[in-house]
């Protein structure tokens, strides 16, 4: 009996031995090769290599075989999308605030943020994974210089009535013009800033800017998105009283209604080019443009997507539009003028961005977001940075057009 309790214990002793020697095993494997917890106590990104021999490894996802070193906050990484741009030795989880350019985000100090740290203000606002290889994009900082007037579309005073209103292009002053039991839409200012034109139970009308003297210009059929020309003389517009739905030209009074295309094909989304010679529009949603009276007609864009809303650029170098070609909902898109060098210039995968409109000097575009939940305005630069929400509504609001 004696002799069976030793086997016994002697049995228990090796089992509680070897799980000793297998647990040390994999607990000093896995500390020699790099690991350590992350989130949700799983291993991230194991490697065999400290990059900068601190004696840290990674536990973010900032990249494969990169040593982020997040768990020393003094001594960091050769991530190369994180650095420390500022020299502030400040950072936090850079795998998830890297701003379009590279600049240090700094979220744990909340008086150093990312260049140029007067534009931000202190908060947090990185909310757009672009999934680019830059993170998340920093919302943080308004973009500066930004001057003159924006108007838009909004519900915001009753759900089931679209007024017009107008800001300051820092989306201060928001100001209904029309306040009217109507529904309004795709307001266009007229080149002097003096008067827009609009659209209004599927009619053109053209009002003061203060809202005043509203006066219907198109009346015929179903019309929307009325575009000034340059000089202020004319309007283009899009149409169905023809049976399909075609653009359509105009004297700024409603006189001279012309069909422009004149094609069994559907045309939306007319922009006329600054010099006044070209139109740019949308025919099977692609991005074509045109001579001013029809003809000379030029395919830009081929991407067999939705391409849509051109705008040009106030120096007609460039066209902005929306587009859904990247597989995603809708990015705002930049383009030369012959087509060339087509970029995503948004690149937020989690919201459909739309109807871009160029500021008057053409370094900044606003355009429509739905990223924070509802439908809001946003100015960004026009390389695509500091995207910033200016409405901050919870209702509905489209259709930016912006006037010095």
């Amino acid at each position: 009996m004696s002799i069976f309790k030793n086997v016994k214990q002697s049995y228990y002793w090796k089992i509680i031995i070897f799980s000793l020697i297998a647990h040390l095993t994999f607990v000093l494997g896995h500390t020699l090769i790099g690991c350590t917890y992350g989130y949700n106590e799983r291993y991230i990104y194991c490697d065999d290599i400290d990059y900068d021999d601190d004696g840290y490894y990674p536990t973010t996802m900032c990249g494969e075989d990169v040593d982020c070193d997040n768990s020393d906050p003094n001594n960091w990484h050769s991530c190369s999308t994180c650095k420390d741009n500022d020299g502030d030795n400040s950072y936090i989880n850079c795998d998830k605030y890297v701003t379009l350019n590279g600049p240090d985000c700094d979220d744990n100090d909340p008086n150093i943020f990312s260049n140029p740290p007067e534009l931000c203000d202190g908060i947090d606002n990185n909310i757009c994974p672009d999934d680019f290889g830059y993170g998340l994009i920093d919302e943080g900082c308004l973009p500066s210089g930004l001057t003159g007037k924006i108007a838009f579309y909004s519900d915001r005073d009753d759900n089931d009535n679209d007024e017009i209103y107008v800001m300051d292009a820092d989306g201060t002053n928001q100001t209904n013009i029309t306040n009217n039991p109507a529904n309004y839409s795709a307001p266009a200012w007229s080149p002097d800033g003096g008067k827009i034109a609009f659209v209004r139970h599927d009619n053109i009308y053209v009002m003061d800017a203060d809202g005043s003297n509203q006066t219907m210009l198109a009346g015929i059929g179903k019309n929307e998105y009325p575009a000034w020309s340059p000089d202020g003389s004319k309007i283009a517009f899009r149409s169905n009283r023809d049976g399909d739905l075609e653009i359509y030209v105009m004297d700024a009074d409603g006189t001279n209604q012309t069909n422009i295309t004149n094609n069994p094909a559907n045309e939306s989304d007319p922009a006329w080019s600054p010099d006044g010679g070209k139109i740019a529009f949308v025919r099977h949603d692609n991005i074509y443009v045109m001579d001013a009276d029809g003809s000379n007609l030029t395919r830009l864009t081929t991407s067999y997507k939705d391409d849509g809303y051109p705008a040009w650029s106030p120096a007609g170098s460039k066209i902005a539009f929306n587009s859904n070609r990247d597989g995603r909902k809708y990015d705002i898109f930049a383009m030369d003028a012959d087509g060339n060098n087509q970029i995503n210039i948004t690149k937020c995968r989690k919201s459909s961005d739309s109807y871009p409109a160029w500021s008057p000097d053409g370094s900044k575009i606003a355009f429509r977001s739905d990223r924070d939940g509802d439908l809001e305005i946003y100015v960004m630069n026009a390389d695509g940075s500091n995207q910033t929400n200016i409405t901050n509504n919870p209702a509905y609001d489209s259709d930016p057009a912006w006037i010095e």
